[in-house]
This record gives structure tokens, sequence and C-alpha cells, in this order.
């Protein structure tokens, strides 16, 4: 995980270049090889993971509303039962702390938000989804048509996302390094 400067950064610069409107990244769910609670190892959506660093908690949803300057991470800490299976987990309170999120709601409370914003005539920005899941909760939570959530996404959020992240720093050109003599050193 980078410093949290750099995931608030990362968002300011969103922030900037789009201007106005509400952006909605879904982070990944688990999911399943041959039944429900059988799960493929956890892969954090990349967009989610650069804007916040969060990368082994499923089913979270980050929201920038750029209008107001409010950034909500949205999850639910692990239950009791959960917490059998997975052992003593960090509350998700310290993760948004670290990405410099000052704001953490229920997850349960993602709709409602949006449906307040999109009452005010507020536009809301999401890329592409690749995951079925994804693509229902998005037709879910923006009330559209399955059919349409692939037309609606916002091609000004992809541009801005592309040209953000095909620019590194030197921290992310250290890693890639890293990355690249670890993979040498494997083969």
């Amino acid at each position: 995980m980078f410093p949290k400067s750099t995931y608030v950064n990362r968002r300011n610069i969103l922030k900037q270049t789009l201007k106005s409107g509400i952006i909605l990244f879904p982070g990944n769910g688990e999911s399943s090889m041959n039944y429900a609670d059988n799960w493929y190892p956890f892969k954090q959506d990349s967009s989610f993971l650069y804007y916040t660093g969060i990368d082994h908690i499923p089913d979270l949803y980050f929201l920038i509303n750029i209008d107001t300057g409010e950034e909500i991470l949205f999850g639910n800490n692990a239950t009791p039962e959960e917490k059998v299976w997975i052992g003593s987990a960090e509350k998700l309170e310290s993760f948004a702390e670290k990405s410099g999120f000052s704001t953490v709601k229920p997850l349960d409370q993602v709709a409602s938000y949006l449906k307040a914003q999109l009452a005010k005539g507020q536009q809301v920005h999401y890329l592409p989804p690749y995951r079925s899941a994804q693509k229902i909760a998005i037709s879910e939570l923006l009330d559209i048509p399955l059919r349409e959530v692939e037309a609606n996404k916002s091609v000004a959020l992809i541009q801005a996302i592309v040209a953000q992240r095909e620019r590194k720093s030197a921290k992310e050109l250290v890693q890639l390094e890293e990355a690249v003599n670890i993979t040498r050193k494997m083969h």
C-alpha cells in the first residue's frame, strides 16, 4: 500500500478532471467455484485498488461526489460468524483512514445515497462493469435497465483514468521494477 496521500491525490485528480457529478467505483465481490461458499482466491478490481489501496476486502463501494467534495467508502465489517472462517479482521474504518477516506457508511446505504443524488439531477460516472454481479448491482443502484448499463458507462471517466494511469510516479516505477525482478528470479 502506498502512503495515504497517494490515494487522496489520485482521487483529487479525478475530481479536477471530471468537474461535476458522482463517481461510483464498485469493488469486487467473492467469486464462487462450484458452490456458494467455495471461492476462488479474492482479487480486487484494479481501478478500485488504484484509488483506495484496499486489496483484500470484498463487497465494497466507494464514491466521490465531485460537487460536494465527499468521498465515501461503503462496506461492512466482518460479522462474528465470518470471523470464525477468516480470523480476526481489521475494521473497515482502519482501511478507510489508510486510504484517506473520512466517511465510512454501511453497504446498504449506497442505494439510498445514489437515489438522493439522482433525484437532484446528478450524473453518475462509472466504468463498464466486467462482472455480471457488478452489472446487475449498477442496474439496481441507478434504476436503469440491465441492457442499458454498458451504454451508460462514462466515457469521460474512462478517458480520465487512462490518462492518469498511463503516467507512473517514481514510487510506482520502483514497485514495477521490483515486480519484474521477482518475475525474472522465478523463471
